[in-house]
């Protein structure tokens, strides 16, 4: 479903609930004419099951992803039913924004099932760090995902972990530093980084590393190239960037769409109390002042 507790910048109301309570709720809203229509059903936990029993007799992985996962009962009443039937070889992986190792809200604790399974796979969907990890993804707090983070490396080895980045116009040139930082602070090691992805962002187009202006699409090459040279040959993050930059420098679109990112950001600046001048100075100059 949608149900998340994030409201992503680069995200919409159809993937998450707090987007669509914002949208519903602001005047002028930039999805102000989303109809609000997501398909639910409303099943009990048992109903939920029948209908999935045989599958979950020989079922070899199961993706995750939301919506946050880790805030939906039906995620729980799987891993529960897996465990129960002793189909715990399957591979469970997840997008997920790490912020509910405890679900308060169900009274669940996703550790008590990672714990039963052999093989749990996560990549955390992470944008940057500090500050502009929690604007870019707004609900983030920072501390609260770093603990978690070492929660799991320390209490859960058997868990891999991983980050999922968007590449868009307000992290490519942070990026590098975040990934930096969490390799530094020991938080993620090399081999973490073949299971990293960074894609880059092709919607909200007002959000596009397309609208970074030729100077600092030559910072953010510099920065990256500088980054990967102390990696391995072949650690995956490489292929990854390169196909964002390749991505980034495909069109030029600093003057014609850098008003569409202002009018965006203003406004989403406005109703959630948020300042992008503030969060990254290193860009405040190229966009304050066009309109």
């Amino acid at each position: 479903s949608n149900l998340c507790n994030f409201k992503c910048r680069s995200c919409r109301p159809e993937w998450s609930s707090t987007w669509a309570k914002e949208a519903k709720s602001n005047h002028n809203h930039p999805y102000r004419d989303w109809d609000g229509y997501i398909p639910r059903h409303n099943l009990t936990e048992e109903q939920f099951i029948d209908k999935f029993r045989d599958t979950f007799k020989t079922v070899e992985r199961i993706y995750f992803a939301g919506g946050e996962p880790l805030a939906a009962k039906e995620h729980y009443w799987i891993l529960k039913h897996l465990i129960e039937v002793g189909n715990t070889d399957v591979w469970v992986e997840y997008n997920t924004n790490l912020s509910m190792l405890k679900n308060n809200k169900l009274k669940l604790s996703v550790v008590d099932y990672w714990k039963e399974f052999k093989n749990v796979n996560l990549r955390v969907s992470i944008d940057g760090s500090g500050a502009r990890g929690e604007y870019i993804r707004s609900g983030t707090d920072w501390k609260v995902i770093v603990e978690n983070f070492k929660y799991i490396k320390e209490n859960l080895p058997h868990v891999n972990m991983g980050i999922s980045s968007v590449f868009q116009l307000t992290n490519a040139l942070h990026l590098p530093d975040f990934y930096q930082g969490f390799l530094d602070s020991g938080i993620l090691d090399i081999k973490d980084l073949n299971n990293v992805f960074v894609i880059p962002l092709t919607g909200p187009a007002q959000l596009s590393s397309r609208i970074l202006p030729k100077e600092l699409k030559l910072k953010v090459e510099e920065k990256w190239e500088n980054f990967l040279s102390i990696l391995p040959d072949n650690v995956n993050l490489k292929g990854y960037v390169d196909t964002c930059i390749g991505y980034m420098n495909e069109e030029d679109l600093y003057e014609s769409n850098k008003s569409d990112f202002v009018v965006f950001t203003t406004y989403l600046d406005k109703i959630r109390n948020e300042n992008f001048g503030e969060v990254f100075p290193e860009l405040k100059d190229y966009y304050e002042k066009v309109l």
